[in-house]
């Protein structure tokens, strides 16, 4: 859409520790990111984590706070939120780390997972390297 370059990530043939580098790297550099599961990653399970199968979303920041590493994850439908650790519900956020990623408790499509979840739940990641001073020409 954009006629950037793009990177994709499949979950499955990258190491965890590379792949949040990636992540957070083209988070700090405020590229377009997307993510989607597939009909075939972990069949079954998606709907009793609050997620959709066969499906894209939004990855709009990586965020290593007090020690964790976490994702936030926007559906584009505005609802269905992911319920695991670090979705809206969990206990283990505390008011500094909500502050530090702007977290709000909100039926709006917006979740965060740990990069561990993230990796095991989603089959890929796009990573569109747009940036404000990309040029790009078209030939008819």
């Amino acid at each position: 859409m954009t006629g950037a370059p793009t990177e994709t990530i499949e979950h499955g043939s990258i190491d965890v520790s590379t792949f949040w580098e990636k992540l957070f790297k083209a988070d700090k550099k405020n590229y377009v990111m997307a993510c989607a599961i597939g009909s075939d990653d972990n069949q079954g399970e998606h709907k009793s984590k609050g997620l959709a199968s066969d499906h894209a979303y939004t990855l709009i920041g990586a965020y290593d706070v007090d020690g964790h590493k976490l994702v936030k994850v926007r559906n584009p439908w505005g609802q269905f939120e992911w319920n695991g650790a670090w979705g809206d519900k969990d206990p283990n956020w505390t008011e500094s780390m909500k502050r530090q990623v702007n977290f709000k408790n909100a039926n709006d499509g917006v979740f965060y997972m740990a990069i561990e979840d993230y990796k095991a739940t989603f089959g890929s990641t796009t990573i569109c390297k747009v940036h404000d001073d990309y040029n790009l020409e078209t030939i008819n």
